[in-house]
C-alpha cells in the first residue's frame, strides 16, 4: 500500500514537472489577432451619457451590437456557458464547475463607457486604432479591458477542453458610469433571488503602477483595493427676489450660496491616522509625499469637492436663485449621517436649502488575511513577475457596492501596467493600453481562475495542460 502511494506521488511529480507552465502555453490567437478583436469592441459606442446631457441620449442599439459582437468572437463561451441577459442589456455568464460544494468566484466589469470626441486625440476614439504597439480607443482601460480579456481567457481554456471544479461567473453591467442601478444592481438582485453567494469577487480598481507612478513608488506596484469610500452628493440652493444690479440688496443669492460653499471647502474633514487606516499602500510613502499628492492625501480623510455652480441670466440682473453642487467621498470609519450633520453645521444658514442627490455608506473592508486575497496576490505575481502587491483603499467607487452581501472577499484591480500619465488617459484623451498589457490581462484572468480551482484540492496529476499544479504556491 505504501509503495503504491509512493509510486502515485512520484508519477504525479514527474507529470507535473514535464508539463509546460501555464504562462508558457501559447494562447489560441496571435497577439495581433487578440489586439484586433479587442479593438473591434472599442468601435461600438456603448456610451453612458450623463442625465444632464440634453443633446445626447442612451442608444440601446449599440449595446445590443456589442452583445452580438461577443457572440461572434467567443463561440465556445456562448456554447458552453449559460448566458443570462439582465434588464435588457447587462450580461451574466455562468461556467458551471464540476464540484457544486465549492462557492463560485466572480469576475466583474462593465462595457459602458464615457463619451469622447475626436478633438484632442491622436486618432479617432471610436476607430479602435492599433498604433506603435498600443490599442487606442474609449474604453481600453475603463472598462472593456476586463470584459474582453476575461472572456478571452475562458475561450482559450474551453478550447483546451478545460473543465473547472469551481463555478465561474462573469458579470458585466451596462451603466456603471451612471452608478450601475440598472445594470449590476439588477444582476445582484437576480443572484440574491437564486440564493447565490461567492468565494470571491474581483472588479475594476487601481492600475498596476509603474515605478515613479507617484513620488515614493520605487518598484512596480499593484494596489489591490480591499474597500472603497462611501459618498454624499448634494446641492445647496438659495432663492431671493433678485432685481436690478444698480440697486443691490445687502446679500445676493450668489453671495449667500458662495459663502456656504466657501465654509464647506475651507473646513476640510480631519485626517485619520495612518495606524487607523491600516493601508499597506500608504505605508510606502513618507508624510511629505502623502501631504503633497492629492491621490494619496485623499486616502486619509473624507474629501470635499465643489463641482458645479449655476446662477444668473444676465450681467446686469441680480440672480433670483443660485445652486452649487458638492461631492464628498466618505472614508471608512465615518458615515453619511456624520458628514451631513457637519455640512449643516458649517453652512448654518436657514436660507440655504440642501437636497441630497445620492449617498452610500463606505464599503466593508475585505480581509487581506483571507485565502482568496492570497490567491489574487499570487496570480498577479505569476503573471507580472517581481512586483510589489499591497492592499489599500480604492480611489473611487465601483459597482462592487451592489455585491456586499454576496461575499466578504471583494477585491478591486485594473490588470494594466500604467504610468500616472497613461492612467490619466482614462476618461480623457488618447485612452490606450499596450498590446503586451492586454495579453498579460488575459493571462492574469486565466491564472486567477486556475488558482481558485486547484489550490487545496488537487491530489492527482493534472488532466489538462492548463491545470496549475504547483501546490506549494497555494498557501492552502
Amino acid at each position: 500500500m505504501i509503495k503504491s502511494i509512493t509510486l502515485t506521488l512520484l508519477l504525479t511529480v514527474l507529470l507535473v514537472s514535464i508539463l509546460p507552465a501555464v504562462e508558457s502555453i501559447p494562447l489560441i490567437k496571435t497577439p495581433l489577432n487578440y489586439a484586433s478583436d479587442f479593438a473591434g469592441s472599442l468601435k461600438i459606442k456603448t456610451i453612458s451619457f450623463d442625465p444632464s446631457d440634453t443633446e445626447n441620449s442612451f442608444n440601446g442599439t449599440e449595446f445590443i451590437l456589442f452583445r452580438q459582437y461577443l457572440e461572434t468572437k467567443f463561440p465556445k463561451v456562448h456554447a458552453t456557458c449559460t448566458r443570462t441577459i439582465i434588464n435588457t442589456y447587462s450580461l451574466l455568464f455562468k461556467w458551471q464547475g464540476s464540484n457544486t460544494s465549492l462557492k463560485p468566484i466572480f469576475i466583474n466589469g462593465h462595457f459602458d463607457v464615457v463619451p469622447a470626441t475626436a478633438a484632442g486625440w491622436l486618432t479617432d476614439p471610436w476607430n479602435g486604432t492599433i498604433m506603435d504597439g498600443f490599442i487606442y480607443g474609449r474604453g481600453t482601460i475603463d472598462n472593456k479591458l476586463i470584459v474582453m480579456s476575461s472572456l478571452e481567457a475562458i475561450e482559450a481554456m474551453l478550447t483546451a477542453n478545460y473543465v473547472p471544479k469551481r463555478t465561474i461567473y462573469l458579470a458585466f453591467g451596462h451603466d456603471e458610469e451612471l452608478g450601475g442601478n440598472n445594470g449590476h444592481k439588477y444582476i445582484s438582485d437576480y443572484l440574491k433571488s437564486q440564493n447565490i453567494t461567492a468565494e470571491m469577487l474581483i472588479d475594476e480598481g487601481s492600475p498596476i503602477m509603474k515605478e515613479n507612478f507617484l513620488p515614493g513608488i520605487n518598484k512596480t506596484t499593484a494596489l489591490v483595493g480591499i474597500n472603497e469610500k462611501g459618498y454624499l452628493f448634494y446641492n445647496l440652493s438659495v432663492t431671493t427676489p433678485g432685481g436690478h444690479s444698480a440697486m443691490p440688496p445687502p446679500e445676493t443669492a450668489i453671495g449667500i450660496i458662495a459663502k456656504a460653499a466657501l465654509a464647506i471647502e475651507t473646513h476640510p474633514f480631519p485626517n485619520y491616522p495612518l495606524s487607523v487606516i491600516n493601508s499597506e499602500f500608504l505605508n510606502l510613502f513618507n508624510e511629505t509625499n502623502i501631504a503633497n499628492v492629492p491621490y494619496l492625501s485623499s486616502m486619509l480623510k473624507t474629501t470635499t469637492a465643489v463641482t458645479m455652480f449655476k446662477a444668473g441670466i444676465k450681467s446686469n440682473v441680480i440672480a433670483t436663485s443660485a445652486t452649487v453642487w458638492i461631492n464628498h467621498r466618505i472614508i471608512a470609519g465615518s458615515n453619511v449621517t456624520y458628514t451631513l450633520n457637519r455640512v449643516r453645521e458649517l453652512v448654518n444658514d436657514s436660507r440655504v436649502q440642501l437636497v441630497i442627490d445620492g449617498s452610500k455608506e463606505p464599503s466593508p473592508i475585505s480581509p487581506p488575511s483571507a485565502q482568496a486575497y492570497k490567491l489574487v496576490k499570487k496570480s498577479l505575481k505569476k503573471v507580472y513577475g517581481d512586483i510589489r502587491v499591497v492592499t489599500g483603499q480604492m480611489f473611487a467607487n465601483t459597482d462592487t457596492r451592489h455585491y456586499w452581501d454576496l461575499t466578504p472577499n471583494i477585491y478591486r484591480l485594473m490588470p494594466v501596467v500604467c504610468s500616472y500619465a497613461e492612467f490619466s488617459t482614462m476618461h480623457g484623451y488618447n485612452e490606450k493600453i499596450s498590446v503586451d498589457d492586454y495579453m498579460k490581462a488575459i493571462k492574469f484572468y486565466k491564472k486567477l481562475i486556475l488558482k481558485f480551482q486547484t489550490c487545496g484540492q488537487q491530489t492527482t496529476a493534472p488532466t489538462s495542460y492548463l491545470d496549475d499544479s504547483d501546490q506549494s504556491d497555494c498557501d492552502c
